[in-house]
């Protein structure tokens, strides 16, 4: 992976040039204080470059992007991550580490037991933050194509549009398997599972149930008691892990 490595939208690249603006500008100037040679360019969607900047200008660059490198093929099965929102800035971490773990949808739940931390009037500044997030993980970790992070949605308003995935909900409980042995059983053939997990005093019993009515298998994480943001690191690790495994 190319230590110099820029995020540039597909409505910024035209033909063999792309333009650096915003944020990423000021991260290759003033931060990888990079204002000539070669840099990797990738698009967020399927496309990787290696580029030369060719001009430094006041509030952009241009690259010229001189070779393909890399390009994203579309997965066998799609991970869509569906952890519940948590206090403050801590869900920061989960969009991260859900990025880092190969998540290709990012479903943000508004849990009875977390709602209390969510403010509709937030959203906007919150989604740009989360992209952000998601651009800097991508970068780090190597990825392509970035996961497309949706509003946070309440649990029984989300669970209808996973109508076509396999869905398994993490929450505590003798009815609960262990989340591999889960996956083995109801995984085969799957285009798509979403994993579903609670806030730091778990999903509410009606949500289980009502998660399970909607088809959902109730899933363990195993014999101890985990924060939300790692019971969503640790269930997102082994779903990507089993779905690349297909």
């Amino acid at each position: 992976m190319h230590r110099y490595r820029l995020y540039v939208p597909p409505e910024k690249i035209a033909q063999e040039t792309a333009q650096l603006d915003g944020d990423e500008f000021h991260h290759c100037i003033n931060v990888l204080r990079r204002t000539k040679g070669t840099v990797a360019v990738f698009d967020g969607v399927s496309h990787e470059w290696e580029a030369t900047i060719a001009r430094v200008e006041k509030h952009r660059a241009l690259l010229d992007l001189r070779k393909l490198v890399r390009e994203a093929t579309k997965p066998a099965v799609q991970v869509i991550a569906c952890p519940a929102l948590t206090k403050g800035k801590s869900f920061d971490a989960t969009v991260e580490n859900a990025t880092e773990l190969g998540a290709h949808v990012i479903a943000p739940v508004i849990a009875e037991r977390s709602a209390a931390h969510f403010r509709q009037s937030q959203n906007e500044t919150r989604l740009a933050r989360w992209g952000r997030i998601a651009i800097a993980a991508a970068k780090q970790c190597g990825r392509i194509a970035l996961p497309e992070i949706k509003p946070p949605t309440l649990l029984n308003e989300l669970l209808p549009t996973l109508a076509g995935a396999t869905k398994v909900i993490c929450a505590a409980g003798a009815h609960a398997e262990p989340l591999w042995n889960v996956l083995e059983k109801t995984g085969a053939g799957a285009s798509a599972i979403a994993v579903l997990v609670g806030p730091e005093a778990d999903f509410a019993p009606e949500e289980v149930a009502a998660a399970v009515e909607a088809g959902a298998h109730a899933a363990l994480l195993g014999p101890t008691t985990l924060r939300s943001g790692t019971a969503a690191a640790y269930a997102l690790a082994v779903v990507s892990a089993y779905a690349t495994s297909r």
